[in-house]
């Protein structure tokens, strides 16, 4: 499935490929060991053939997970995330025998609201991501799907701060999951989070006319070309 999808996204001009692990109803700590190291092998073959095409492979982190104690409530059960660190995963690659040339198409999607949901700081989640060498894409939302940094201004800030210090200019995606099929409403976010990141990045929108470049895509439109778990 995975090699069919970078398949599609070389015939689409598609320059990655993003996966959505999923994740484990297991609270073993070795059975997820176990399930960790079969997916790796995995990554390996399918890294393989995105860097044969010369596509990049983008897996979502997903540092949160539902301890065992919360099991009983509202009916929900454990949850343990496959992919919690991308970083992780490179360097059992690299303990694989992955090829540094191999290595260079694993990319990260790095999801704000997923990283909110683990408390974790994201300026500091972004900089180890890059000073591990791993190209990442922001996917901006808030927790819950919410607009961008409507729920968590300051970690936002700090987080854009710090891709301005870096010179990201990498397209953004937006989250319009929670929104429905209402094209007003669909237009309305997509202008309220565009307007919102191209002022945290210190971004002025030139007209339409001017022909700019967009730093930003729905991800919604590019999920059937680029996006192989969603």
């Amino acid at each position: 499935m995975v090699m069919g999808a970078i398949d599609l996204a070389v015939k689409a001009g598609c320059p990655k490929v993003n996966l959505w692990l999923g994740l484990d109803k297991e609270t073993d700590a070795h059975a997820v060991s176990d399930e960790f190291g079969r997916l790796a092998e995995s990554i390996k073959t399918c890294l393989e053939y995105a860097a044969e095409k010369g596509v990049i492979l983008t897996l979502e982190q997903v540092p949160y997970q539902r301890p065992p104690q919360a099991a009983g409530r509202e009916g929900r059960r454990p949850i343990i995330h496959r992919v919690s660190n991308v970083r992780q995963l490179m360097e059992s690659l690299v303990h694989l025998g992955v090829e540094d040339r191999v290595i260079r198409h694993l990319g990260a999607i790095f999801d704000i609201a997923h990283e909110l949901k683990s408390n974790t700081d994201l300026r500091n989640a972004a900089l180890e991501l890059r000073s591990s060498g791993i190209e990442f894409w922001l996917h901006a939302n808030d927790e819950g799907g919410s607009d961008i940094a409507s729920r968590h201004p300051e970690e936002t800030q700090k987080l854009f701060a710090y891709l301005r210090e870096i010179g990201y200019s990498t397209p953004i995606s937006l989250d319009l999951a929670t929104v429905g099929d209402d094209m007003g409403r669909i237009a309305a976010t997509c202008k309220t989070n565009i307007a919102a990141c191209n002022g945290l990045l210190g971004v002025k929108q030139a007209p339409a006319n001017e022909g700019q470049r967009p730093y930003f895509r729905d991800s919604s439109r590019c999920r059937r070309a680029d996006n192989a778990g969603h």
